[in-house]
């Protein structure tokens, strides 16, 4: 009787999957968008036929309004310029299997967050997150309390690296279009 009980409740078809999160970090202008795309068309082509999501980290930035009330307009990308409590909330979301997590999202003619507008992932089977810091732990807190960092929720990370002449010229070239 033990015996059959445990393989219906292995066999149950409401059992909520964990998404599988990969990732990807790199420089600037160094192709960690495309590599995205690219990897989330090829995940996809999988004969499962998984579920992939891709979210960038621009949404998560702080509005310029407030990087410029804060005088951080000049450090835009860098790890403090982020909302990274959002960003630790939606991640948690994404990894705990919540229905509908949203994202922000950012405007590349603006420059900025565009209020009131997300993009809502529902229940990935893979999410691939990219950004320029995502693997960067935070600053540890003086008082010694545990703080997750964003990589604590990867299943897999990937860094891209490329020559920094080459990274000059593909930056170049991205505002040459």
């Amino acid at each position: 009787l033990l015996f059959r009980q445990r393989q219906a409740f292995f066999k149950a078809q409401d059992i909520v999957k964990t998404p599988f999160i990969i990732g990807i970090a790199g420089s600037v202008a160094v192709g960690k968008s495309t590599t995205a795309r690219v990897l989330k068309e090829l995940l996809a082509r999988w004969p499962s036929s998984p579920k992939v999501d891709l979210i960038t980290t621009d949404g998560f930035l702080l509005p310029n309004e407030i990087l410029r009330r804060e005088n951080l307009m000049e450090r835009k990308g860098f790890p403090e310029s982020y909302d990274v409590g959002a960003l630790l909330r939606f991640l948690s979301g994404i990894k705990s299997a919540q229905g509908s997590v949203r994202a922000p999202v950012y405007s590349h003619l603006t420059y900025d967050v565009i209020p009131g507008e997300f993009v809502t992932i529902d229940r990935p089977d893979i999410l691939i997150f990219e950004g320029i810091n995502v693997l960067q732990p935070g600053k540890l807190p003086k008082d010694g309390k545990i703080v997750p960092f964003l990589s604590d929720f990867f299943d897999f990370a990937i860094y891209i690296d490329a020559d920094e002449k080459l990274i000059h010229q593909w930056y170049i070239q991205r505002f040459m279009r």
